[in-house]
């Protein structure tokens, strides 16, 4: 029975990606605990988000990537190896025969861990933003700063990703049509 992974980076792979991913302002800093738990919340955050097309690759897996693109007409081809595969399923990695998550989805979870820290750290308003505009707040004075913000769900739907992470997740966003 195959296992799977709990969240789509670990330590040791997040730091070794950001040395490649520029705007990290928390992440150096952090601690391993610290980057433990953001990662932990980051994948959770980024399978709850948005809807994905197609379909996990096995129903088994906790985590919604890796995914199966689109159905091939073949059955069970998520289960064969080889070129069929290839065309199904996103991010097949042709030398071990097996489906990855996506290189996007890592980094996405990367930064949306570094958000989670800056948000920890109090040096983020992000998070403060998206609470009251879920608490249905459309306007916001404090102090000379005011903040206005769009009644109803935003063309995209509600995410509550970073602008960087949801733009790195968008070609796998379901648009139309049903999920797999």
């Amino acid at each position: 029975m195959p296992t799977f992974p709990t969240v789509y980076l670990t330590v040791s792979e997040a730091d070794t990606l950001a040395a490649s991913v520029l705007g990290l302002l928390q992440w150096p800093a952090a601690t391993s605990t610290e980057k433990t738990s953001a990662l932990d919340a980051a994948t959770r955050l980024i399978d709850t988000a948005l809807r994905y097309q197609g379909r996990k690759y096995d129903p088994a897996q906790a985590l919604e990537f890796p995914r199966v693109a689109y159905d091939g007409g073949v059955p069970g081809a998520a289960q064969q190896t080889g070129a069929a595969v290839a065309e199904v399923v996103w991010d097949w990695d042709a030398t071990t025969n097996a489906a990855v998550i996506p290189d996007a989805v890592k980094q996405a979870c990367l930064i949306e861990a570094d958000e989670v820290l800056q948000d920890v750290k109090g040096k983020s308003q992000r998070w403060r933003r998206l609470d009251e505009q879920h608490q249905g707040v459309t306007f916001d004075l404090t102090g000379s700063t005011a903040e206005a913000y769009r009644k109803g769900t935003a063309p995209a739907g509600r995410s509550g990703l970073s602008r960087r992470a949801y733009e790195l997740l968008a070609r796998y966003r379901l648009l139309s049509g049903r999920i797999l």
